[in-house]
């Protein structure tokens, strides 16, 4: 490597002191001076005997002064040429490291917008394969419900159905054996009653069919309607929920299990009503039979009462002749 003398490209002047930056060399310590080369003894012994040697205090000193002058020169070149050299290696180091964190930059950010589109890719599929398993289950359960429902319904109609024939078919063979008594005992005298008997027991066992029938018929349609709703709601609330859901996973699965358990209980409390309601048409039954049984008896006392006065009738004659 090469240095520069100075910043002009000139040496300094002798004897001028030497700087490095601002700061001035000092001059060289005693030792150096003391170290100089002198001449050998025997030399100067054979100066002094040609007479030759006569040297003062300052043609000794010039040597050492030219020599603290190079020195200072040398020391100052390499001084300012050490400074440019790292002052030049400084910048190229500040040049490479911007250059390096800028290329650190867009790496990081390049990777990091690769992960990001990654993991929010994942977690969309996840999301969306967890909902539509979810809204499957709860249709499945919503299916099944409804399904149980009509079949619990079907069983009750069918019960109903054959319990009102039971009734109807005891009452009208209560009916008929009664019939067959009074018309063995009373023929002639109770056709007439035992016609109205007969199409009174008709008429009100054909209209609580068709009541029971109607009613059946329109709690039936009632249910399928409120269930057909029902699940329509809860179908556009899942469709909202699903569109809106921003939240987190966790809270959009919670609130449908809440929405799911509500109407669980809701078709649960109909399921009770329309229990209640079958129990009602039960009684109501039962309260009909009693009413049925109430007027067979009323036709056996009436039908009595005509037997004793046709027995007073045709004994009045005799009471007479008496």
């Amino acid at each position: 490597m090469s240095f520069p003398r100075s910043s002009t490209g000139r040496m300094p002047p002798e004897g001028a002191p030497s700087s490095i930056g601002n700061r001035a060399l000092p001059p060289p310590p005693p030792s150096m001076r003391a170290s100089a080369p002198a001449p050998p003894p025997m030399a100067i012994a054979g100066m002094k005997r040609n007479g030759a040697l006569q040297l003062t205090a300052e043609q000794q000193h010039e040597p050492l002064a030219r020599l603290d002058a190079v020195i200072a020169n040398a020391t100052a070149s390499v001084a300012e040429a050490c400074d440019r050299q790292v002052g030049q290696v400084r910048t190229a180091l500040s040049h490479a490291c911007e250059t390096e964190v800028r290329q650190l930059r867009a790496v990081l950010a390049e990777a990091c917008a690769g992960e990001t589109e990654k993991l929010r890719a994942v977690l969309t599929s996840t999301c969306e394969e967890e909902l539509r398993r979810v809204t499957a289950s709860l249709s499945r359960s919503v299916e099944a419900v409804s399904a149980s429902c009509q079949s619990e319904v079907e069983r009750v109609k069918l019960a109903l159905r054959a319990a009102c024939e039971l009734e109807v078919s005891a009452v009208r063979e209560a009916c008929r054996s009664e019939v067959e008594l009074v018309k063995q005992s009373l023929r002639e005298a109770c056709e007439a009653e035992v016609r109205l008997v007969r199409d009174a027991c008709l008429s009100e066992v054909q209209r609580v069919k068709c009541d029971l029938a109607e009613a059946c018929q329109v709690e039936v349609a009632a249910l399928v309607s409120s269930m057909q709703h029902d699940v329509a709601v809860a179908r556009t609330e899942q469709r909202k929920q699903l569109e809106v859901a921003a939240e987190p996973y966790v809270r959009a699965v919670q609130s449908v299990h809440a929405r799911t358990a509500q109407a669980l209980e809701a078709l649960q409390s109909r399921a009770g009503d329309e229990s209640r309601r079958v129990r009602a048409l039960e009684a109501t039954m039962v309260t009909t039979s009693r009413r049925l049984l109430q007027m067979t008896l009323e036709v056996h006392a009436r039908e009595r009462a005509l037997g004793v006065d046709a027995r007073l009738r045709q004994g009045a004659p005799f009471l007479l002749l008496q």
